[in-house]
């Protein structure tokens, strides 16, 4: 494990994914874009070509010139010389996710009182903070929240992060190794089990809910979500646990796009 990053480092990636987000929002979804190009004429499109790149070559012109381009990981870096126009569906996906990491270090750095629930989506709006706009400000006074608050915070978005990839396993119908010692000894057969006794585990350590002994989650048991629904919350899991990794020392060197995120 690494060293953690500092207040200053944590407050300078906040300001970086801030960009991201602001970056990706200001691009329209992709499909909405495809069907607008191929309804549009040529000289419509040349247009708004030309008035995105401008906004877009404004924007980071203006981050890198500010504390905050020393903060960029390299597929930031990337992403920002990505014209609106040509940006691909994962960029975008990717970019507009950063959202859910951004609002972890803003709990981090004490500038939200708590983390929304695992089912809920962060607001973008946590980004119009008027301190955010004053990066060098912002950085010099950056204090982060007690490493016994961000260690718990990691252990549940870890724990998250690990009943996605089980519903994974599941959905997909990936035999279960009930041939391995450990499971026959506990007799457990089926990844159910596992879910089972990790959520009583759960719910008896960090009091999270269950419902019909799974983990609890949009009024439902985790294994009730529906095919539209679990995306979301996966996603949800992944980028808090990817934060919380990074937050933690598990990235090495620190390196924000290097973050394992294994559970």
């Amino acid at each position: 494990m690494e060293s953690r990053p500092n207040a200053t480092e944590v407050a300078g990636r906040l300001l970086a994914l801030r960009c991201v987000v602001t970056h990706a929002l200001a691009a329209p979804p992709r499909d909405l874009l495809e069907q607008w190009l191929a309804a549009s004429t040529s000289a419509e499109r040349e247009q708004f070509a030309q008035k995105s790149e401008s906004q877009s070559k404004a924007f980071w012109d203006a981050v890198n010139s500010s504390p905050i381009a020393m903060y960029l990981s390299p597929w930031e870096r990337e992403f920002a010389e990505t014209p609106i126009l040509t940006m691909s569906s994962q960029q975008h996906i990717d970019a507009s996710w950063r959202m859910e990491a951004a609002q972890v270090l803003m709990w981090a750095l004490h500038l939200i009182p708590e983390l929304t629930a695992p089912d809920t989506q962060a607001d973008t709006d946590l980004l119009k903070s008027e301190i955010l706009s004053h990066p060098a400000n912002f950085l010099g006074a950056a204090v982060l929240r007690s490493q016994a608050e961000i260690d718990h915070a990691r252990d549940l978005a870890e724990l998250w992060h690990w009943r996605s990839r089980t519903e994974d396993l599941i959905r997909k119908e990936r035999p279960f190794p009930s041939h391995e010692e450990v499971f026959v000894k506990q007799g457990i057969s089926s990844y159910r089990d596992i879910v089972r006794l990790a959520a009583n585990a759960a719910s008896e350590q960090d009091g999270i809910r269950l419902i019909d002994n799974d983990f609890a989650i949009k009024g439902k048991s985790y294994s009730a979500l529906s095919e539209e629904e679990w995306p979301e919350v996966r996603s949800i899991s992944f980028e808090r646990h990817r934060a919380l990794n990074w937050l933690c020392g598990y990235s090495p060197h620190n390196d924000w796009d290097a973050t394992p995120t294994e559970t």
